[in-house]
């Protein structure tokens, strides 16, 4: 398992990836530094997920631009997983 936190300010993205599993995931992505996991997420896959879906939408459009074929946003981010009661690991 691949884990980094970049931190600035009160924002903080998680970067989250399983070689194994080939699946990555940036967590409240900025958008200036997805450049910096572009060969691993090209290879591995993405999903993006923020808090509200707005940050990871515009990820995953940068990343399907860029012609990556394995993106994934998760529509309404965490705030509508967590109003959907689905399950959260802790």
């Amino acid at each position: 398992m691949l884990f980094h936190e970049l931190n600035r300010g009160s924002c903080k993205t998680y970067f989250l990836g399983c070689e194994s599993a080939r699946q990555a995931a940036l967590i409240d992505p900025l958008r200036e530094r997805v450049d910096r996991y572009l060969a691993f997420l090209a290879y591995h896959g993405c999903r993006c997920v923020c808090r509200a879906g707005v940050r990871s939408a515009t990820a995953a459009a940068v990343l399907t631009g860029l012609g990556f074929e394995h993106v994934w946003n998760m529509k309404g981010g965490r705030l509508d997983w967590n109003e959907a009661r689905l399950p959260v690991e802790r």
